[in-house]
């Protein structure tokens, strides 16, 4: 084979897979449609972590460790679940 036998093959590919991909309907996203985000308010739990995790880092400072932190907020918001209001 020659290389414009080469060439002409490539673009004959080329244009085959672009038709397989319209007929598909295949834009990158394989043919799903995003649906919209629905935004909702934060929960008690959400809340109660974000209010406590500013506390440790104001508390801690440079010595603010994120995992200890979450973990201490969680063991925190099960102790306060237990306490009837």
């Amino acid at each position: 084979m020659t290389d414009s036998d080469f060439d002409n093959r490539i673009k004959a590919l080329e244009e085959e897979v672009t038709k397989l991909k319209q007929s598909n309907g295949s834009n990158g996203s394989n043919g799903k449609v995003k649906k919209e985000k629905k935004v909702r308010a934060p929960s008690e739990y959400n809340i109660f972590v974000k209010e406590f995790l500013e506390l440790e880092k104001t508390k801690l400072g440079d010595k603010y460790n994120h995992k200890t932190a979450f973990g201490l907020a969680a063991n925190a918001w099960n102790q306060q679940k237990k306490i009837p209001k």
